[in-house]
C-alpha cells in the first residue's frame, strides 16, 4: 500500500503541469491507476513466495526439529540462560560439530534462497571459523582446524567465516576474513571470492556478542551481508538438490563457535501442513492443512486416512486399533502449479491414544441354568460396568440369562471420556430335569423298581433298603414309608433332583371259617363259608361257590375235596387263606314198589322195594311203611323213597301207584230164552267212574 500511494503521488504531480482539461486528467489517472494496482498484486505474490520460512533453527529454547547434529554440536547456554543458543564447537582443542536441514532444496528449480542467522566466535585463542553451506549431501563427519569442519570433497556452496590465517602466516592481519567458496572440497586459499579484515574492517566477526548474518542465492548471484552491511558478492550456479547447514572447527588453537535465530526463507510455495493433534481417544475425523491457494498444487504423503491427498486441506479419519500411542505425521509437499519440481514441505502429527486396556475374566465359562447368581469381578481396570443377559450390577443370574451362549461385556471407561470394552461368552446349559417314577403304596415286604430318567448319572438315597445307589433303575424293599432321593447330572453336568415317596402298608391277615363237617353233593341248600367283608372266594371248578359271600350251593356239586381260597386285601395289598371243603356223594337209591303199579281201593298195605333198606317211605296214603288206599284216594300218587347214610347224606327214589276204586255191576234181569235163540244181554256201572 506505501508503494501504491508513493506511485499516485507521482502521477499526480506529472498531471498537474499538462494543459489537458482535469476530466482528461481524471480518466488517465483511472486507467493507471487500474495499471498500478496490477502491478502491486503481482509483486505481492512474488514477495510472499520469496519469503517462504523454508527451515528454522530458532525459539526459547531452541527447537532443533527436522534438523541433524554431529560432532559436538548441542543446544547450549553460551551468552544467554534460555538454551536459546546452538554450540558448535567448544573453545578446546581439535574439535568439530555440525548441523543440517533434513530436506533438501532444488536449486534448478527453485533458484532462490535466503539465509539468516546470529553467529558468535569467542572465547579461546582465535580459530578457527564458522562456515554456512550448500551441499549435495549432509555431511556425517567433520574435520578440524582449516577445514572449518568440512569433509574433504563435499560439494556445493560454502560461506566461510574464517578466523585464522592457514595460507600466509605472515598475514595475521587479513583475519577474519569472509569467503565464497564452491566445487568439490574447501580450501582457505582458493583464488574465489574473498573479503580480508584489510584496516581492521572485519575485526568485529571475532566478537563477544553476536553477528547477524544474511546470505542471498538468486539464480547464482551470491550475496554476504553481516550486521546489514553487504562485505562479498559472487556469481556460480548450481542446478542440484543439496542440504543447507552450519560447520564449524578447532584445531591448534581453540573458540567457542556458535549460532541462533537462523532462518531460511525460499521463493518456495508455502507448505502448511496445520498444527499437529491429539486426539483424546482412539479416533478422529478433522481437517487439516490450510486454505487452497491458486496456482498451487497439493501431494500428502502417506494416503492413509485421508479423504483426498490431493487437496490443500483434506479430511483425516484415523482409528488406533492397537494399544499404544499410535503417531501418523504426514508430509504436505505444496508446488506451483506452472513450476511442479519447486516445491516446500510441512508436516504434522496426528496423534491417537489408545483405548484403555480393558480386560475381563469370568470365573466360569459354562454354567448350569439351575446354578446360584454369583458375582462378576474379573474385569479390570475397575470401574467399569458388566452387561449382558441375566446381569443385574455386577451378578450374573443363570435362570435369567436363560440356556444359550451369552456375550457378557465390560466397560471401562477413562478419565478422558474414551471407553473400551472386553468381551466372553458364558454358556447357560439348560438343566435337564431327572425325572423319578410317581409315588406309589406297597405292602410290606414288598420289593418295588425305583427308576429315573432324563439324565446320565444317578445317586440314590437313603441306600440302607436299596440294592444298588446308582443307575437308572434300583430295587427297593422299605421296611416302613420312606422318601427316596434321586440325585442326578445330565451330559453337561448339571445337577437335578426329585422324589419319590413309597408308603408301605401293613399286610391284612385272611380267615375263615366254615362249619368244618363234610357236605353232601345233592343238597339243596347252601353252605356259607365266613370271612371278613370285603373278601374274595375261589374253588376249583366241581363246586359252585359265590365268590363274594362265600355261600356253597351244594346242590349239582360234584363230590370231592376242594381247596377253598379265601383272598382279604386293604386296597393294597392282600392275604388269603385256605380250606378243605369235603362234598360226600349222596347214597345210590332204587325203589321199584308195589306191582303192577297200581291197587284198587281197599285194604293198607306194606310198601317194599326201596334199596337199600332202611329207608323211609312218605307220600299220600304213606303211614310208617304201609300204604292205604283209601287215605291216598283214587288216582295216581307218587312215593319216594328217602335213604340216610351213615355220613348223613340223603337221597331218595320215587315210584308211582295208582288207586283204582272197585266198581258195582248191574246186569239185566234173568229172561227165558228159546234153545238157539239169541237174546242181547248189558251190565252197567252203579256210578260215573271209568
Amino acid at each position: 500500500m506505501p508503494l501504491f500511494r508513493v506511485a499516485m503521488a507521482v502521477i499526480y504531480s506529472s498531471f498537474r503541469f499538462l494543459s489537458f482539461p482535469f476530466r482528461f486528467y481524471r480518466f488517465f489517472l483511472q486507467l493507471i491507476c487500474i495499471g498500478v494496482v496490477l502491478f502491486t498484486s503481482i509483486l505481492s505474490t512474488e514477495l510472499h513466495a520469496q519469503t517462504y520460512v523454508f527451515a528454522r533453527l530458532d525459539g526459547i529454547p531452541m527447537n532443533t526439529t527436522g534438523w541433524t547434529m554431529n560432532g559436538e554440536a548441542a543446544v547450549k547456554n553460551i551468552v544467554y540462560n534460555n538454551n536459546s543458543e546452538l554450540l558448535l564447537t567448544s573453545a578446546k582443542l581439535n574439535s568439530s560439530g555440525g548441523v543440517f536441514f533434513n530436506q533438501p532444496i532444488n536449486l534448478s528449480m527453485c533458484s532462490k534462497w535466503r539465509a539468516e542467522f546470529d553467529f558468535r566466535i569467542n572465547g579461546g585463542t582465535a580459530a578457527d571459523g564458522i562456515a554456512f553451506s550448500f551441499l549435495d549431501a549432509p555431511p556425517s563427519g567433520f574435520v578440524i582446524g582449516e577445514g572449518l569442519g568440512l569433509p574433504a570433497g563435499v560439494n556445493g556452496l560454502k560461506i566461510c567465516f574464517d578466523t585464522y590465517n592457514n595460507c600466509n602466516s605472515n598475514s595475521s592481519s587479513r583475519v577474519p576474513k569472509i569467503e565464497i567458496r564452491w566445487g568439490a572440497g574447501y580450501s582457505e586459499c582458493w583464488s574465489q571470492p574473498t573479503k580480508e579484515n584489510t584496516n581492521g574492517a572485519l575485526s568485529f566477526i571475532r566478537s563477544t556478542s553476536y553477528n547477524r548474518a544474511v546470505i542471498t542465492y538468486d539464480n547464482g548471484n551470491i550475496s554476504v551481508a553481516v550486521n546489514g552491511t553487504t562485505y562479498i558478492t559472487g556469481f556460480q550456479q548450481f542446478n542440484f538438490s543439496g542440504y543447507l547447514g552450519f560447520t564449524a572447527s578447532t584445531g591448534a588453537k581453540t573458540d567457542n563457535h556458535s549460532i541462533r535465530n537462523a532462518i531460511i526463507y525460499t521463493d518456495m510455495p508455502p507448505s502448511e501442513a496445520g498444527n499437529s493433534i491429539t486426539a483424546p481417544c482412539n479416533t478422529i475425523t478433522g481437517q487439516i492443512g490450510t486454505n487452497p491457494t491458486a496456482g498451487y498444487s497439493y501431494s500428502w504423503t502417506p494416503a492413509t486416512g485421508l479423504s483426498n491427498p490431493a487437496i490443500a486441506n483434506p479430511v483425516v479419519q484415523l482409528t488406533n486399533t492397537t494399544g499404544s500411542v499410535l503417531q501418523q505425521k504426514y508430509y504436505v509437499r505444496t508446488s506451483f502449479t506452472s513450476n511442479p519440481g519447486c516445491s516446500s514441505i510441512d508436516s504434522m502429527v496426528v496423534q491417537l491414544n489408545p483405548l484403555p486396556a480393558v480386560g475381563l475374566t469370568l470365573p466360569v465359562t459354562s454354567v448350569c441354568s439351575n446354578a446360584v447368581p454369583f458375582s462378576l469381578t474379573g474385569g479390570t481396570p475397575a470401574g467399569g460396568t458388566y452387561s449382558g443377559p441375566g446381569i443385574s450390577g455386577a451378578t450374573f443370574t443363570p435362570s435369567l440369562a436363560g440356556a444359550g451362549t451369552h456375550t457378557i461385556t465390560y466397560t471401562f471407561t477413562d478419565g478422558s471420556g474414551c471407553s473400551n470394552a472386553a468381551t466372553r461368552t458364558i454358556t447357560v446349559n439348560a438343566l435337564q430335569q431327572v425325572l423319578a417314577r410317581n409315588d406309589v403304596t406297597i405292602c410290606a415286604g414288598t420289593t418295588i423298581p425305583l427308576t429315573a430318567s432324563n439324565a446320565v448319572n444317578y445317586l440314590w438315597s437313603p441306600g440302607s433298603t436299596l440294592s444298588a445307589t446308582s443307575g437308572g433303575s434300583v430295587m427297593a424293599t422299605p421296611v416302613t414309608t420312606t422318601t427316596y432321593t434321586v440325585q442326578a447330572t445330565d451330559a453337561n453336568n448339571c445337577a437335578s433332583s426329585d422324589q419319590v415317596v413309597v408308603t408301605v402298608v401293613s399286610r391284612p391277615t385272611a380267615s375263615i371259617s366254615y362249619p368244618g363237617s363234610p357236605f353232601c353233593g345233592n343238597q339243596n341248600i347252601p353252605v356259607v363259608l365266613a370271612g371278613q367283608a370285603g373278601g374274595s372266594y375261589t374253588a376249583p371248578a366241581g363246586l359252585s361257590i359265590h365268590p363274594t359271600n362265600g355261600s356253597i350251593q351244594l346242590a349239582g356239586s360234584t363230590p370231592g375235596t376242594y381247596t377253598v381260597t379265601y383272598t382279604f386285601g386293604n386296597g393294597i395289598c392282600t392275604d388269603f387263606t385256605q380250606t378243605s371243603v369235603t362234598v360226600l356223594p349222596p347214597p345210590s337209591v332204587s325203589f321199584s314198589g308195589v306191582l303192577p303199579g297200581s291197587c284198587f281201593e281197599g285194604a293198607p298195605f306194606s310198601l317194599t322195594g326201596g334199596l337199600p333198606a332202611g329207608g323211609i317211605y312218605s307220600g299220600p296214603g304213606v303211614t310208617a311203611g304201609s300204604f292205604d288206599p283209601l287215605i291216598a284216594g283214587r288216582g295216581t300218587h307218587v312215593i319216594t323213597y328217602t335213604f340216610s347214610n351213615a355220613g348223613g347224606c340223603v337221597n331218595s327214589a320215587t315210584n308211582s301207584i295208582t288207586v283204582y276204586p272197585i266198581e258195582q255191576v248191574y246186569v239185566d234181569p234173568s229172561v227165558a230164552v228159546c234153545s238157539g235163540g239169541t237174546i242181547a244181554i248189558s251190565a252197567t256201572r252203579a256210578d260215573s267212574f271209568t
